[in-house]
């Protein structure tokens, strides 16, 4: 009785073709088999590269966006808050620090700026301080991200005495006030905007 050489499932062949020209067949070699181990693994690492990449930019935009719905009242909402200001103190501001308090309260100041509990806060978080000189009110607010910063200072409207900007609230009474006339330009705003993360001043007389 004939019997048949068993095969091993782990023996695999190959062609490949001599000098000669002839084709010959023969186990493949170790580093053909690597080869062929290592796409799939290859193909699933660029495939998760991608996915990563693609969620990193999902999250940058959402990001941005965010910061952007957070200041899209920014210019409105400090123009709101020295007319109640204004309303209140018919005839003058004093010299110094106003209160806060009242306006924490106050159903007429816009909703974003009473995000604190002891002082008025900008959509960033930044502390927004009122101060008097006469009839002078300076708002001051902190905070203020860069590319918000240039983006905002652009609306500020022609009713508004001056505008300075600082990368500190204690070093706007030092800073120099922007051109007004006959706004605040893209430009002026990019060179004032100098830090990442900013704080302005809003004059109103």
């Amino acid at each position: 009785m004939s019997t048949r050489p068993v095969t091993s499932p782990a023996l695999v062949t190959i062609s490949r073709r001599d000098a000669d020209g002839a084709t010959r067949k023969g186990p493949a070699s170790p580093r053909s088999r690597r080869a062929d181990a290592g796409s799939p693994l290859l193909e699933q690492l660029t495939s998760n590269g991608m996915r990563a990449f693609g969620v990193l930019a999902v999250l940058g935009l959402i990001a941005a966006a965010w910061s952007t719905q957070r200041g899209s009242d920014f210019i409105p909402d400090v123009v709101t808050l020295a007319s109640v200001v204004r309303t209140s103190n018919p005839s003058g501001y004093g010299t110094g620090a106003l209160s806060s308090t009242p306006y924490l309260v106050s159903e007429r100041i816009p909703q974003k700026l009473k995000n604190g509990t002891t002082n008025l806060q900008n959509g960033w978080g930044g502390v927004t301080t009122m101060t008097g000189n006469g009839t002078t009110l300076f708002i001051d607010t902190a905070g203020v991200p860069k590319s918000d910063c240039i983006g905002e200072l652009p609306k500020v409207p022609s009713d508004v005495q001056s505008v300075r900007v600082a990368a500190t609230a204690a070093g706007l009474a030092s800073a120099t006030p922007l051109t007004m006339n006959p706004g605040i330009t893209p430009d002026v705003a990019a060179t004032a905007c100098a830090t990442a993360v900013n704080a302005i001043r809003f004059e109103f007389r």
